[in-house]
């Protein structure tokens, strides 16, 4: 009789041991990959994030810049024209530093790709804009010279009619396109990263929700093990 008692006794440590070792490794395995997993989300989609903010900015300056050359390219008056230029000139410094600090970062194949799209607009941008402001300096050289009684009769150029057209003409057929190409370019790699954002944190979340499952089947085969253990009894 103590013999079996014995062996009962014996049988229920075991069971316990065995009842509190799977509990400690169903939890324990569920908890670390689960900090785990938040740790590694939180790191990837604020660096995504952090991305996206870049390149918004990035954009954002960079039109301005371009409204201003395109405002500069349209009007005639040099005061205005020399304002605008030193306003693009800060501009593009801050713009150049943000450029920097998303090419310094951990960039996809799909987004340093991306950067030579946006760096082969900017160099037809900068051809066209180069093209019409020569096409523009030789209609300023070919102007005739009148007199402006209110201006102490001091003599300004006065381009002709027909090369001013042909300028407005070069204006809207190269520089528009090319500057819109441009700024397409830069919405491309924000909706790039944007998506990418979208896609790691559904990657996360699907991670997260197979680790519950996982749980869930730890514990029912724990339960199982037990109500076997129960008839072992």
């Amino acid at each position: 009789m103590r013999v079996k008692n014995v062996r009962l006794s014996a049988k229920l440590w075991i069971s316990t041991v065995l009842i509190v070792l799977g509990l400690c490794s169903v939890t324990g395995y569920v908890a670390t990959r689960s900090a785990g997993d938040r740790l590694a989300s939180t790191a990837a989609l604020d660096a995504i994030s952090s991305k996206i903010k870049l390149s918004n900015r990035w954009a954002a300056l960079v039109e301005l810049n371009e409204a201003r050359m395109h405002a500069i390219l349209l009007g005639s008056d040099s005061a205005v024209a020399a304002e605008l230029k030193n306003d693009i000139s800060s501009t593009s410094t801050q713009a150049d530093e943000i450029r920097k600090q998303i090419e310094s970062q951990s960039l996809t194949s799909g987004e340093q790709a991306q950067l030579v799209k946006i760096s082969e607009s900017r160099k037809a941008l900068d051809a066209s804009r180069d093209s019409i402001t020569a096409l523009r300096a030789k209609v300023q050289a070919s102007g005739v010279v009148a007199s402006v009684p209110d201006a102490k009769d001091q003599p300004v150029v006065v381009p002709d009619e027909a090369p001013l057209k042909e300028v407005m003409a070069a204006i809207n057929s190269q520089h528009v396109p090319a500057m819109k190409n441009y700024a397409q370019s830069m919405r491309d790699l924000v909706a790039m990263q944007e998506q990418d954002f979208e896609t790691s944190r559904l990657s996360y979340a699907k991670r997260a929700k197979e680790l519950i499952n996982m749980g869930l089947i730890g514990m029912v085969l724990l339960i199982v093990s037990i109500l076997a253990g129960a008839g072992w009894l």
